[in-house]
């Protein structure tokens, strides 16, 4: 997931960050690119076992979770409902991430 969340972050941030329009598209970005960053981040805490990786890989969630709430109405035009729905579905997943690496 973390490498996924990692190459995708970056990739799909750099053609959107070309196309950004408003001041929610920028923020939707900024925190894509955040994950990302954070993403790599956490990959080299799991791999080297340090004591950080759980803050990283929380802050790593919150960002996910705050872009895929962003990007359903800056990109997908969604309204209330869809961006919620998709932000709890977000911080599903990532939860069971952290929970998971913090085993």
């Amino acid at each position: 997931m973390l490498l996924t969340t990692a190459y995708a972050g970056f990739d799909d941030a750099a053609s959107n960050f070309r196309q950004v329009d408003s001041g929610l598209e920028t923020l939707a970005v900024s925190t894509q690119l955040l994950y990302a960053t954070l993403s790599v981040v956490g990959l080299v805490g799991l791999a080297t076992k340090r004591p950080w990786t759980t803050a990283v890989l929380i802050g790593w969630a919150v960002a996910a979770t705050t872009t895929a709430t962003l990007a359903t109405v800056a990109w997908g035009g969604g309204g209330l409902g869809p961006a919620l729905a998709a932000g709890l579905g977000a911080a599903v997943i990532t939860a069971l991430v952290v929970w998971a690496a913090s085993k």
